[in-house]
């Protein structure tokens, strides 16, 4: 019997513009920060079947079942305005002290289920304990969840996606439903965008180990 089981987790965190730096110049259009997280799980049961080999050597076959779970987060801040009056202020004096500080959230996901069929070979260097190496061919299936938005301002966040206008914060989180050619007159037409299907993905073909078998017999 055999059971591989794999936990990994990262984050990371970028900044673009400094604490206090808001306002020292007429370009509201800034990202502060982005990070992003993210969680892999995977259990993959299976089984050896092990044949007569040589003193030191001892080839097997097998089956492994693969479950995966994945998970990931990104947070970008940005510093924008939030109404329409503040986007067309051509004051060059403008501080912008009433733009907004907010946060827009994009979540992904997905699970796969495969099996496998398996081949290799342990090496004993010494009496118990051994290095190997294993190949298979197998079939995998994944799931790939649906993208979700979420924003702390959505005036902000609206703003952030007028077609037509000179922005560069924000990353397009609302659908505009028509166009007149008048960008801040389609303020009315913007409208909250749905999360997004991914669809699924199948694989079939071969499998290699990348790591070295590495254990012992008790």
């Amino acid at each position: 019997m055999r059971l591989e089981v794999f936990l990994g987790m990262n984050s990371d965190k970028s900044v673009s513009m400094q604490e206090g730096e808001n306002g020292l110049d007429d370009n509201p259009n800034d990202l502060t920060y982005s990070k992003s997280g993210g969680f892999d799980l995977s259990i993959r049961p299976g089984i050896e079947k092990h044949f007569d080999g040589t003193n030191r050597l001892s080839p097997y076959v097998g089956a492994a079942l693969n479950v995966d779970y994945s998970s990931s987060t990104m947070t970008e801040e940005y510093w924008s305005p939030n109404s329409q009056a503040l986007l067309v202020d051509a004051n060059p004096d403008n501080d912008f002290n009433n733009h907004d500080v907010w946060e827009q959230k994009t979540k992904d996901g997905s699970f796969g289920f495969g099996l496998a069929g398996l081949a290799g070979m342990d090496f004993y260097f010494a009496d118990n304990i051994y290095l190997g190496v294993e190949f298979g061919f197998g079939l995998n299936f994944t799931s790939m969840g649906a993208t979700k938005y979420t924003s702390s301002d959505d005036d902000a966040w609206a703003l952030s996606d007028l077609s037509g206008m000179d922005t560069n914060w924000g990353n397009g989180q609302y659908d505009i439903v028509g166009t007149d050619g008048l960008p801040l007159a389609e303020l009315g037409n913007i409208e909250t965008r749905d999360d997004e299907k991914n669809g699924t993905e199948f694989n079939l073909g071969p499998i290699v180990n990348g790591a070295l078998r590495l254990g012992f017999t008790f």
